[in-house]
């Protein structure tokens, strides 16, 4: 009965520590959503998105034009995600990216009515 007892509280006292560490291995409270809570799941693949450029603002200085795009204020010669700035004009910004020319245009925004 004694010797039953022993045996019991040694695997009590191997069972708990492990235990104890395979949960906290498991679960992440810091790890991103969608991360994989559990041992051997990776996490999820991201998908390749095409880059697009949003135009929000164009300044007109006499020290040189700027555009607001994608949030990062560049002038010209500058790179925003890659591509460069190529020309800043009144309502349109020419940008390079790979070898290729993307315009990119001021959306107006005042809805036209017809009358």
């Amino acid at each position: 009965m004694k010797s039953m007892r022993i045996i019991l509280t040694l695997i009590m006292a191997i069972a708990l520590p492990w235990s104890s560490w395979v949960m906290a291995v498991q679960y992440d409270p810091m790890a991103p959503p969608g991360y994989g809570a559990v041992i051997g799941n990776k996490p999820a693949q991201v998908k390749k998105t095409k880059k697009r450029y949003y135009l929000r603002q164009i300044l007109e200085k006499e020290s040189g034009n700027s555009a607001v795009i994608n949030g990062y204020l560049v002038k010209e010669g500058e790179y925003v995600n890659r591509a460069k700035v190529i020309k800043i004009e009144t309502n349109k910004v020419t940008l390079s990216k790979a070898g290729k020319l993307l315009v990119i245009r001021l959306n107006d925004p005042v809805k036209k009515v017809r009358q």
